[in-house]
């Protein structure tokens, strides 16, 4: 059987079916189930005859940080979601990239242990971030803007070296700071807490501008003035 077949194979049996019986449909982009105010997403994404697999977090009251338009889960795009990371960056253990080309026991077994992680990870942040109140509590202004970096995070891109602040605590999730402070925002008018909610959008502000996102937070500005 061609190298193709058998991964689309193993593909299947391991590691999507695992996460259709957990309630994951398979959306335009990525495999995507809504908890409530939570949608929780997985990818797989492949290159040159590797794969990895990727996560990601959102709030369904929160647009997507890629059009700023608030879509259906199944349409969103891993790029849209508030928070993302690689399986690998939160669990040790796993290499960065897997070999597509594995026999088919190989496969099955390393992707079925995917899935399985996955769902871990994803069903353990559900509860924690149940109440989006918790960024509030973990993540204040001064956290969100601090270029400080914490030696020793593991993360996909940093250039000093370190992990900035606020990704030490989102536990190897990987925040841009920009979807953050947009998010907290909201958190915080959620909350009634219209000061708070401008200090992050200040921050936002500051972080990244292009057609998408300066009218959104423009907006939002104009909403807390």
């Amino acid at each position: 059987m061609p190298i193709g077949a058998t991964f689309r194979s193993a593909r299947y049996r391991a590691f999507e079916r695992p996460l259709a019986e957990a309630g994951f449909v398979e959306g335009k982009h990525l495999w995507v189930r809504s908890r409530g105010d939570q949608i929780h997403a997985v990818g797989l994404q492949t290159h040159q005859g590797q794969y990895a697999i990727n996560l990601a977090f959102h709030y369904s009251f929160l647009p997507s940080f890629e059009e700023f338009d608030v879509l259906p889960p199944e349409e969103l795009h891993e790029l849209g979601f508030m928070l993302r990371t690689r399986l690998s960056s939160v669990l040790t253990g796993y290499d960065r990239w897997c070999d597509m080309e594995a026999p088919r026991s190989v496969l099955e077994a390393e992707m079925g242990q995917c899935a399985a992680d996955s769902l871990r990870v994803l069903d353990e942040c559900s509860q924690s971030w149940a109440d989006p109140g918790w960024f509030l509590e973990h993540i204040p202004p001064i956290v969100l803007e601090s270029e400080t970096p914490v030696p020793g995070g593991k993360s996909v891109s940093c250039p000093t070296g370190g992990v900035p602040m606020v990704w030490s605590v989102v536990r190897g999730w990987a925040p841009e700071i920009f979807a953050m402070g947009y998010a907290l925002s909201i958190f915080a008018l959620r909350h009634g807490d219209r000061a708070l909610a401008k200090q992050y959008a200040e921050i936002a502000a500051k972080e990244r501008q292009d057609i998408f996102s300066a009218p959104a937070i423009e907006k939002l500005l104009q909403t807390l003035a």
